[in-house]
């Protein structure tokens, strides 16, 4: 007897992909990162006009907009994906441990508020459970969930003029977590934030943002090995020269 076996996806009550209608290319990339893991049927596009005049103002909005959906149709843990998402490293058991954590009765039975697939981060800590840190957010949005009573805070602001990356960052109040190793990255196409062109083609000679967070997720993770490594390396330095 075949048993179908849960979708991980099947946590999240709203899933929205956030698309530029003036980028259907990416609309088109994003259909087919979704479908690798499974998310053809969940994920709803939600299509926008950019905001030519202030580009951040367009992001932060249209992210309040979906959030202020999903909280309308009554969703408890929300999942918003920008359209320039790529999938990499998907293991669908370890989203699914993950959000086992999350709400489990043996986890932390959802005392948590944002929930990060992706992302750069300042530091991040081991938890309970192998699949998911306890971080200190730093920057990007392109995939992430929220739990309702933190959605619920969130979607009472407008724009005061702090992008949507800052307004995450500078709350230490949230309690914010990721899966590990993340899953979800920003795809090599460029992007329409006109403000950040030039960070966005620094990135590129870098190797693209897929590579720095792969980068910034290692060093997070083994900051105190490499801190203990080069202290030893020093000492023995020393040792060596006073010899």
């Amino acid at each position: 007897m075949n048993l179908e076996i849960p979708s991980p996806w099947g946590c999240f009550d709203a899933i929205f992909c956030i698309n530029l209608a003036s980028r259907p290319d990416r609309r088109r990339e994003a259909e087919a990162q979704f479908a690798k893991v499974g998310l053809t049927d969940r994920v709803r596009f939600y299509t926008v006009e950019k905001d030519v005049e202030n580009p951040e103002r367009g992001i932060f909005t249209s992210h309040m907009q979906v959030i202020r959906k999903g909280l309308a149709e009554g969703a408890r843990h929300i999942l918003i994906f920008e359209d320039d998402i790529c999938f990499r490293r998907w293991r669908p058991e370890r989203l699914a441990a993950a959000m086992e954590f999350l709400d489990g009765g043996t986890g932390l039975a959802g005392a948590w508020d944002v929930f990060f697939l992706g992302g750069l981060v300042k530091s991040s800590g081991a938890t309970a459970a192998p699949a998911v840190r306890k971080i200190r957010y730093q920057g990007i949005t392109h995939a992430l969930a929220l739990n309702r009573d933190c959605a619920e805070i969130v979607a009472a602001h407008n724009w005061h003029g702090v992008p949507m990356d800052d307004f995450y960052r500078d709350r230490p109040e949230l309690r914010v977590y990721a899966l590990y190793p993340f899953i979800a990255f920003q795809s090599p196409s460029p992007s329409d934030n006109d403000p950040w062109l030039g960070l966005d083609r620094f990135r590129r000679l870098l190797g693209g943002l897929t590579r720095i967070q792969i980068f910034n997720e290692w060093i997070c993770r083994y900051r105190l090995i490499l801190l203990i490594a080069h202290i030893a390396a020093a000492l023995a330095g020393i040792m060596l020269f006073f010899q």
